[in-house]
């Protein structure tokens, strides 16, 4: 017998095999199984796309990656399928599988428990070394000030995003929320899968770099961000560099802590959600299917799709530095503008709307910076906050939750969002 099959990590990989999340699809089953076999058995290789497609969809040895993208469509889902396991009947395994970016190897590696030690009977793995590849020097001091940025955005998110996840398994049994299940079992009463897609932190260093937002037309072309990175400069280093940070859809920490609470709201409704990067999320309209974006559009070109009828936008002038969130139709005692005032005083707007065309339900938490989003995340995940927006919308648990715009004003504490208030709302015909 293989002795990859009595390891006990093949005992999670079975066990995940058998969950709900893969029981209807026998395709991932088979994929999961190979990549977690080949992991065990030669850590250290390297499995290739191609390699992959052969053994798995059994495609000829010279078949071509480039025009045949069935790997890199199913290794997506599979990374998907595998962070609602752990975020959802998987939540007390001793043990994660992580399918990074980048590989077709999945990573096993121990849960912390909450007071920050491995679980019993388990071993942390010595850290593997970083496959991250350094951005090649250059002579523009704006391109490594911006990676230097970026470096430091990604640790922070990472580690916040981790934190709270060891907060919310702390927490243990669920309390009596009456307005939040209100909301949420709303939200997700129509049983269909949810994605949640954080903001993409290398789409908002390109726009930093060049002065200019990406538009979701640009962010959608299988040629980005090489296309936009050309545009801009000539220099092959300098187009590495932007190139390689662009591409990986890193998440900012402020996003990883409201994407996180979603994701509790999503296991408190024992419903289907999907965690990622903007980078790696694909909407479309005909299909039934509830979205959650996190960030404003400059970070996540996805709120295009949302945005057009919405009466609080979010706008930013590179040349002044401004950004605001604009008031379409300001009532009286409203301004027309809501301008950040940089580390001191933030906007966030949280729009529950419908998904139209294709069914479902569509949430959006942006700030005016990165920080004040925190504070939409509050909202949407905090009893109080939420009885104190059924009272504002004169709606009580027997009547159905509008769909609606509500705009906060945020006080910013260094890195995040902390009092705010309820500054103005406008319903939203469903």
């Amino acid at each position: 017998m293989d002795a990859s099959l009595t390891d006990p990590r093949w005992a999670l990989v079975d066990r995940v095999v058998a969950s709900p999340s893969f029981q209807s699809s026998p395709r991932q089953q088979e994929l999961f199984r190979y990549l977690a076999l080949r992991a065990l058995q030669d850590p250290p290789a390297v499995v290739s796309e191609s390699q992959v497609g052969v053994a798995v969809f059994h495609r000829p040895p010279d078949y071509d990656t480039s025009v045949d993208t069935i790997v890199r469509v199913q290794v997506s889902q599979l990374r998907k399928k595998l962070e609602h396991y752990f975020l959802s009947e998987g939540r007390d395994e001793p043990m994660q599988i992580d399918l990074p970016r980048g590989s077709y190897l999945p990573v096993f590696h121990p849960r912390s428990r909450v007071d920050g030690t491995a679980p019993s009977g388990l071993t942390a793995a010595p850290a593997a070394a970083s496959t991250a590849v350094p951005p090649s020097p250059t002579a523009d001091p704006r391109v490594r000030a911006l990676t230097a940025l970026l470096v430091v955005v990604v640790a922070a998110g990472a580690w916040l995003g981790f934190d709270n996840l060891r907060l919310r398994q702390r927490a243990g049994a669920a309390r009596e929320r009456p307005y939040l299940d209100h909301f949420w079992g709303q939200f997700f009463e129509n049983h269909v899968p949810t994605q949640i897609a954080m903001s993409d932190g290398g789409v908002l260093v390109l726009a930093e770099a060049r002065e200019r937002s990406v538009t979701l037309s640009e962010y959608r072309t299988a040629s980005y961000p090489r296309v936009v990175v050309e545009a801009m400069t000539t220099d092959p280093k300098e187009q590495a560099a932007l190139v390689r940070s662009a591409s990986r859809g890193f998440t900012p920490p402020n996003d990883a802590v409201v994407a996180h609470e979603a994701a509790s709201m999503c296991l408190r409704q024992d419903a289907l959600c999907h965690l990622l990067s903007a980078r790696d999320l694909r909407i479309n309209l005909a299909t039934p299917e509830n979205v959650i974006l996190l960030g404003h559009k400059r970070a996540n070109p996805w709120l295009e799709l949302f945005e057009g009828g919405m009466n609080f936008r979010y706008a930013f002038d590179d040349t002044k530095r401004w950004a605001t969130i604009e008031n379409e139709s300001p009532q009286a005692g409203e301004a027309a503008s809501y301008r950040a005032d940089w580390g001191r005083r933030g906007y966030c707007v949280v729009a529950y709307l419908p998904k139209r065309g294709g069914g479902g339900n569509v949430l959006l938490v942006f700030g005016v910076d990165l920080q004040s989003v925190e504070a939409g995340g509050h909202l949407i995940s905090d009893e109080r906050a939420m009885e104190a927006l059924h009272t504002r919308l004169g709606i009580g648990l027997g009547a159905r939750v509008p769909y609606v715009e509500v705009l906060l004003q945020t006080k910013l504490q260094g890195n995040a969002a902390g009092d705010y208030q309820v500054i103005a709302h406008r319903l939203v015909k469903g």
